[in-house]
Order: C-alpha cells, then structure tokens, then sequence
C-alpha cells in the first residue's frame, strides 16, 4: 500500500512530464482500495487470542523498520539515496 502511494509523489517529482493519470494516479488508488479490506480483516477488533496480538506485532516491527531505516540513512545518505532511485526506476 505504501508503494502505491508513492508512485504518484515520485512521478510528480521526478517524472512529472511522463505524468500519466491513469497509470500514476488511478491505478494506485485501485490497488490501495483492493488491499484494504484484507488489511482491515487482519486488524479489526474482537478477534480470538492469536489474532487480536497481530496489530501490536505488525506495529512493532513497522517500528523497528523506521529505526533501522533512519538509522542507515544517517551512516551512509548517498547509499540510501543510491538504492532509492534503484527500486524506483526498475
């Protein structure tokens, strides 16, 4: 879903004369709407013992994630910058 919602904030940045509404802005939303529901399977309240801790687990590691990610931007910017036009051109 994240990746979804960067495309267009990538494409009007970088690419913006390659701006196509389809493709950059409607095709995203669709996806972002297709995976809520199961998303919403996953974290709605009232769910039995191993599920309800999903949320607080799913969190967490989003969590641990941000850390390690501000983290090894701070030790080497040019690498993050580097892998970050990588992923988003292929």
């Amino acid at each position: 879903m994240l990746t979804n919602a960067a495309l267009p904030v990538y494409v009007i940045r970088y690419h913006r004369n390659e701006l196509d509404l389809v493709r950059h802005l409607l095709l995203p939303i669709m996806g972002i709407a297709v995976m809520l529901l199961p998303l919403w399977g996953l974290v709605q309240p009232g769910q039995p013992w191993p599920l309800n801790v999903f949320p607080w687990i799913a969190l967490g590691v989003l969590c641990l994630c941000a850390v390690y990610g501000v983290a090894a931007t701070r030790l080497s910017a040019g690498k993050a910058n580097f892998i970050g036009a990588y992923v988003a051109d292929q």
